[in-house]
């Protein structure tokens, strides 16, 4: 029986053992330095390449949905500020008001628990243990948004240094489907 050792992942910096093909948290492949110091099968390599890309992927999906809800956020701001502006003295009564807020509110609610979840996946493939803390701090004692600008800069991040691109609503998932551009 082989002792195996206890390492830091390069990218998240979670504890892995030295036999590991690749990190259990985010997928991360594990450099021959750090490895055994037998040869690692190709058949391993490709799995490894395949487990980031399927993280990759599930990181830019929620990053997209996160990017979403707080663009829908904005926009409803704007639409319920220019109702209230022209509300009893425009074409909108009072009440016509209330029954717009309210037919906003409710989606928005339902969308920011999505979007809650979606970064909570986010946090769990982006975070090493001691930023978690942070995260809950700011998403549940500072304020939602805090939270979810800094799950969506941690994955922004993320995603650019394996060399992908990401827009202002977040990455395009079709691009993990081809190699990354290498600048």
């Amino acid at each position: 029986m082989n002792n195996a050792k206890l390492t830091d992942c390069a990218l998240c910096g979670n504890l892995i053992s030295s036999h590991a093909v690749s990190c259990p948290q985010c997928g991360h492949p594990v450099s021959i330095q750090q490895s055994s110091p037998e040869p690692t099968p190709v058949e391993s390599i490709n799995v490894t390449v395949d487990l980031l890309t399927k993280n990759l992927k599930t990181i830019g999906w929620c990053q997209r949905q996160i990017c979403y809800f707080l663009l829908m956020v904005f926009l409803a701001i704007i639409f319920l500020v220019v109702l209230n502006l022209t509300g009893p003295i425009g074409m909108f009564g009072r009440s016509d008001l209330e029954t717009f807020t309210f037919i906003i509110f409710v989606p928005m609610v339902a969308y920011a628990l999505y979007a809650l979840v979606c970064s909570l996946i986010l946090a769990s493939k982006t975070l090493k243990s001691g930023e978690w803390v942070i995260f809950l701090l700011l998403t549940f004692v500072c304020g939602y948004f805090f939270g979810l600008l800094y799950i969506n800069h941690r994955a922004t991040a993320l995603i650019r240094s394996h060399g992908y691109s990401v827009g202002l609503l977040g990455a395009n998932a079709s691009q993990f489907n081809h190699k990354p551009n290498q600048e």
